[in-house]
């Protein structure tokens, strides 16, 4: 996911990115016990704000990809760790 923001072009970045989106949404979908769901929910809105930082670098705001970048990084270990045995 990182990597669709340093895509070569910003329409290839753009493509990407709605790519992102795009698996957040299926992620939503998945239903589980409730532990699961929350790690789920935390996941699907870090992903969401990642996509939004990468449109802002996109248009040359990278203020806040690094820090939407380490929270994404940390749901997703997260969800990892639960559904991990």
């Amino acid at each position: 996911m990182i990597s669709s923001v340093s895509s070569p072009t910003p329409e290839a970045a753009q493509a990407a990115l709605d790519e992102v989106k795009s698996v957040a949404e299926s992620i939503r979908g998945v239903d589980g016990p409730e532990e699961f769901v929350t790690l789920r929910d935390s996941w699907t809105t870090s992903i969401d704000a990642f996509a939004a930082e990468g449109e802002k670098a996109i248009g040359g705001d990278m203020t806040g990809l690094d820090a939407a970048t380490t929270e994404m990084h940390a749901a997703t270990d997260a969800m990892l760790g639960y559904c991990t045995p």
